[in-house]
C-alpha cells in the first residue's frame, strides 16, 4: 500500500507530457501555416529615374549639359566644384582636387501616389523636403527658383504627381475658389480618365518587373488610336495636309492685292490720270 502512490504517480506521467507534446505540436503547426499562407503587402516602390520621359512635358530650363547625373535626381543647383587645395608651411604648394556634392539615394513616401519613391538627393535637398513637410509639397512648389532646383528629374516626378486623383481634387477646389468657370461633366470625366491613364503608364513602367497587362492593354490601345505626343502632329503626314488652306492665306492676300492697287493709283495721281475704282480680289478656292 505504500507504493500505491508512486504508482499512481508513474502511471499519469506519460499522459501529461504526450498532452503538452500534443499541445506544443498544434500550435507551431498554426503558426507555421498562418505565416505560411499571410498575403504579402502591395506597396510599390517607384524609381524615380525610370519614369519615361514621352508623356512628360519638356522641361522648360532644357537638361543640363553640365554634371549629367543630376538630370535622373533632386540634386538642387549643386555641381561639382574645382579648386585647388594649398599646402601650409614655407614651400605653399598646390594640388588640384575637387568638392563633390553630399548625394545620397532616399526612400521617400508619396501621400498622392500612396507609394515609395526611390531618388537620389543631396543633403540640402533632403533638409528642405523636411522643411516642407513631405516630397508633395516639395515638388508642387511653383516659385521659379524651385522649378530650376527641381531638374529634369524633379520635373517628372512633379508631373507624375500632378496627375493622381488627390491632386487633381484639391485644384478644383481653387479653380471653384477662385469664380473660374466649371467644365463639364464630359470634359471633366475625359480630363480625369486621360489623368489615370497616365498615372498607371508611367508607374508601371517605374517600378521592377514587366509591364502589367492593363499598362499593355492602354498602350495598345493608344496606338490604335494614335493618341501619343503631340510631336507627331506637329511633323504630321504633309500628303494629307498639303491641299488644305492655311489659316490667313486669304487676308494675306487680300492685303497684298489692295497695297497693289493703291501703290498704282499713287503712281497715276502723280503722272496727272484720273484713278481708277480698285477691284476687289476673289477669295482663293
Amino acid at each position: 500500500m505504500a507504493r500505491l502512490p508512486q504508482l499512481l504517480g508513474s502511471l499519469a506521467r506519460p499522459a501529461l507530457s504526450s498532452s503538452i507534446i500534443t499541445t506544443t505540436t498544434t500550435t507551431a503547426a498554426a503558426h507555421t501555416a498562418a505565416f505560411s499562407t499571410s498575403a504579402a503587402l502591395g506597396v510599390k516602390t517607384i524609381r524615380a529615374a525610370h519614369i519615361p520621359s514621352a508623356f512628360v512635358p519638356p522641361y522648360p530650363y532644357g537638361e543640363r549639359t553640365l554634371y549629367k547625373q543630376s538630370n535622373k535626381g533632386l540634386y538642387g543647383l549643386a555641381r561639382i566644384r574645382f579648386g585647388n587645395h594649398v599646402a601650409s608651411g614655407r614651400n605653399p604648394i598646390k594640388s588640384r582636387r575637387t568638392w563633390k556634392p553630399n548625394v545620397h539615394r532616399k526612400r521617400m513616401w508619396s501621400d498622392a501616389l500612396g507609394a515609395w519613391i526611390k531618388v537620389r538627393m543631396t543633403i540640402r535637398v533632403f533638409r528642405t523636403i523636411i522643411k516642407d513637410g513631405s516630397l508633395d509639397n516639395y515638388l508642387l512648389k511653383n516659385k521659379p527658383r524651385r522649378i530650376r532646383e527641381l531638374g529634369p528629374g524633379g520635373w517628372k516626378l512633379r508631373w507624375l504627381i500632378m496627375q493622381t486623383d488627390a491632386v487633381r481634387a484639391r485644384w478644383l477646389q481653387e479653380r471653384t475658389a477662385l469664380g473660374l468657370p466649371e467644365r463639364s461633366p464630359e470634359d471633366q470625366a475625359a480630363i480625369d480618365r486621360e489623368a489615370q491613364d497616365m498615372v498607371q503608364i508611367a508607374v508601371d513602367y517605374a517600378t521592377p518587373g514587366p509591364l502589367s497587362r492593363v499598362t499593355r492593354d492602354l498602350l495598345k490601345m493608344r496606338d490604335e488610336e494614335g493618341v501619343w505626343a503631340s510631336e507627331e502632329f506637329e511633323l504630321g503626314q504633309a500628303e494629307e495636309h498639303e491641299g488644305a488652306e492655311v489659316e490667313g492665306d486669304y487676308e494675306k492676300e487680300y492685303i497684298g492685292a489692295n497695297d497693289g492697287v493703291e501703290a498704282a493709283t499713287e503712281t497715276g495721281a502723280s503722272q496727272g490720270l484720273a484713278p481708277t475704282s480698285p477691284e476687289t480680289p476673289k477669295p482663293v478656292q
